[in-house]
């Protein structure tokens, strides 16, 4: 049990109050067990040598970073400020020479860049429905993977404009720790709703309800995790043939969605001032230039809402989101939801693949496909409906799964 007295509650109890952010907690502590074996020494006991002077923790921290000249620059400054936290923490009326303390000049070791529309598509065409909602999620709204985990329902309005959707980002959700809003791309929220609809009615497993505090994104009904934000990418990156990773990093990975967004929001020409609001940017730390916004400029939704729309065409992964190559793997999609053997999921795998168009070969998906699920089109779904079936999923072309009720 820890006490009151205890360095490393008063650390980790330190870092939340400033940042809120377990990710952070998490490095500053690994940093500090690191540093306690090195020194062969607790953490109670390098305070208590530093309190009656037989331990300076600059001096022995500066001598520590040089035995680490395998490090990057930048991760000795994180391994500086984590020691330099805890000793100011627990010994806050001793004064020491950290600015001393040498890291060694930064150098950029890789640079990472915003993904490409067409490396976008080929994600999306190997996504499963709820990759699809991480995927278009983080491009078209510019949450960080840890907002997007942390989402609730209660957070989005999918009903108020037709053609997006509002993210409302509470403080405790966004770095700078104020809250700010933000938007859906119209293919985003149309994705997002089909997610929530499967869920519900559990098609491929259990029934879901859905609360104003359910989580956006869940993996077996449970809110996803950040961590798990990252692996659902990974998963999509590698499956599309792009997971290149020239050194410690992919080249694709998670927070590039962001600066998708981002690039796509300059280069439809949204103001700097109005771009850096709807990515959560405050206090001109992202960019200098803008710091007396976060005491002036006072942008209401509706005309947040305005600068998203014209950059909203920029944002939509697939323009054409009714091609044909979209159209079969939804298709697939949907009867890989159903249920269907791997046996006829194949044959109809084939089919689609020699085809041009999945309506050239619909009716032979139809014969090879049980009687108890059907693709019909819009002009049918009312006589099936009146008969006991139910809609399952609607495609892009406009067709609809259903399948027969246990009934009937």
């Amino acid at each position: 049990m820890q006490t009151q007295s205890d360095p490393v509650a008063k650390l980790r109890d330190a870092i939340l109050m400033n940042s809120e952010s377990q990710d952070s907690v998490a490095s500053y502590l690994k940093v500090l067990r690191i540093f306690c074996a090195d020194f062969s020494m607790t953490p109670a006991q390098l305070v208590e040598a530093a309190r009656i002077g037989k331990f300076r923790p600059d001096l022995a921290t500066g001598e520590w970073l040089m035995s680490k000249r395998s490090l990057a620059p930048g991760t000795r400054r994180v391994y500086r400020a984590a020691v330099k936290k805890f000793f100011d923490v627990c010994l806050p009326d001793l004064e020491f020479r950290w600015n001393k303390v040498q890291v060694g000049r930064m150098r950029v070791l890789e640079v990472d860049r915003a993904p490409t529309k067409d490396e976008l598509l080929r994600m999306m065409m190997a996504a499963g429905l709820k990759s699809k909602v991480l995927l278009t999620f983080l491009t078209s709204s510019g949450v960080r993977r840890g907002t997007l985990a942390g989402l609730k329902l209660k957070h989005l309005d999918l009903e108020t404009y037709p053609d997006v959707g509002v993210v409302r980002v509470p403080a405790e959700l966004n770095k700078a720790r104020i809250p700010y809003v933000t938007f859906i791309s119209s293919q985003c929220r149309a994705v997002l709703r089909e997610y929530l609809r499967v869920r519900e009615q559990g098609v491929r497993k259990s029934p879901e309800v859905l609360t104003p505090d359910s989580a956006v994104i869940a993996i077996a009904g449970r809110p996803v995790k950040p961590k798990s934000v990252s692996e659902l990418w990974v998963a999509m990156v590698d499956r599309a043939g792009l997971g290149e990773k020239p050194r410690r990093y992919r080249t694709l990975r998670t927070h590039t969605a962001r600066k998708y967004f981002a690039t796509m929001l300059s280069i439809a020409g949204v103001h700097p001032s109005t771009r850096e609001r709807l990515m959560g940017h405050f206090s001109g730390y992202a960019n200098p230039a803008l710091s007396m916004d976060s005491n002036y400029f006072r942008p209401d939704e509706e005309q947040l809402l305005d600068a998203y729309r014209a950059a909203m065409p920029k944002l939509i992964i697939a323009e054409e989101i009714g091609t044909e190559e979209f159209r079969k793997k939804q298709a697939m999609d949907a009867l890989k939801m159903l249920g269907y053997p791997e046996e006829k999921l194949k044959k109809v795998e084939n089919l689609l693949a020699k085809a041009r168009s999945l309506d050239d070969v619909l009716d032979e998906v139809r014969k090879l496909t049980s009687s108890d699920q059907k693709i019909v089109d819009q002009a049918e779904l009312d006589e099936f409906l009146a008969t006991g079936w139910e809609p399952v999923m609607r495609l892009e072309n406009k067709k609809i799964v259903i399948k027969r009720s246990a009934g009937i």
